[in-house]
């Protein structure tokens, strides 16, 4: 099975994202890597986000591949260290 054949979940990140003012912009960061942006203007606030980076209800996701339950090393146990 690849990686392209498992399902997208949807990961709240909301406390892990910190901002930093720049001019009529906040910059979105996760880690030390920008994900996004809000733009301040008259008509209200836009946000922009990187691939796989959405803003919903008040809240930051990250959409990731979902991790296998059966991980690939317990199913091949033929090389004895599973």
């Amino acid at each position: 099975m690849n990686d392209q054949s498992l399902p997208m979940e949807r990961i709240d990140i909301t406390s892990k994202v910190y901002g930093k003012f720049d001019q009529n912009s906040m910059n979105l960061f996760l880690n030390k890597e920008q994900i996004g942006r809000i733009l301040f203007t008259n008509e209200g606030n836009r946000y922009e986000f990187s691939d796989g980076f959405e803003f919903d209800q008040d809240r930051i996701f990250r959409y990731e591949r979902a991790m296998e339950k059966n991980g690939r090393y317990v199913e091949d146990c033929d090389l004895g260290w599973c």
